[in-house]
């Protein structure tokens, strides 16, 4: 039986993944920022970009409240949220 640990650890995008491509690009894991995985940790077609087209479409701004649903890692959440 697959546990939800099991699954996010064996997912093509994961903790020690992304935690390596964060070290492969320069970047400190002690001054780690949320900013540092954008890169890395977002699990949707089209990444950063697709999201912004979204946000665009959707009217969200400072101030919107969202609900991500199937968030995976968060990626997602902690772009909308910075």
């Amino acid at each position: 039986m697959t546990t939800v640990e099991t699954f996010y650890n064996e997912h093509p995008i994961n903790e020690t993944e992304i935690l390596e491509k964060v070290e492969a690009a320069g970047k400190s894991l002690e001054e780690l920022r949320a900013e540092d995985l954008y890169p890395f940790d977002q699990d949707h077609y089209g990444a950063l970009e697709a999201t912004d087209v979204l946000v665009d479409a959707l009217g969200i701004g400072a101030g919107s409240r969202v609900l991500d649903l199937c968030c995976g890692l968060g990626g997602t959440s902690r772009y909308l949220g910075a």
